[in-house]
């Protein structure tokens, strides 16, 4: 079980996502959709606002997979994605962005990015 938190401010509102991922097909499918967006991505097509925060979710939970530690990947965060990977307007939403992961565990992972578009 995997539940993320995202909230994401704009110059003008708040807005909240919430993604729960109850067993590990929903995370195979979850990561596989990282993927798909990863390679949009590295093929220079532009994103969407979901596909942003898919991904920044997504190299979280990868990354936590992997064994990074947490401020290697809060590091890392901030060269993901530039202004120019994103489409028009993209950027506007994405003044602050704080991400929560919980795992059935009880390990819990907090990550903040402030102006998260380079």
């Amino acid at each position: 079980m995997l539940q993320i938190k995202i909230r994401y401010h704009s110059l003008q509102s708040v807005l909240n996502q919430n993604f729960f991922l109850a067993d590990e097909i929903d995370e195979i499918i979850f990561l596989n959709t990282f993927k798909t967006i990863e390679r949009k991505v590295r093929n220079r097509v532009r994103i969407n606002l979901n596909e942003v925060i898919w991904f920044y979710c997504g190299y979280i939970i990868s990354r936590l997979a992997s064994g990074f530690e947490n401020l290697e990947i809060q590091n890392n965060l901030s060269t993901l994605i530039r202004e120019d990977m994103v489409m028009i307007g993209v950027s506007e939403f994405m003044k602050k962005i704080e991400i929560g992961i919980q795992r059935d565990d009880s390990k819990s992972y907090n990550f903040i990015l402030e102006n998260p578009l380079s």
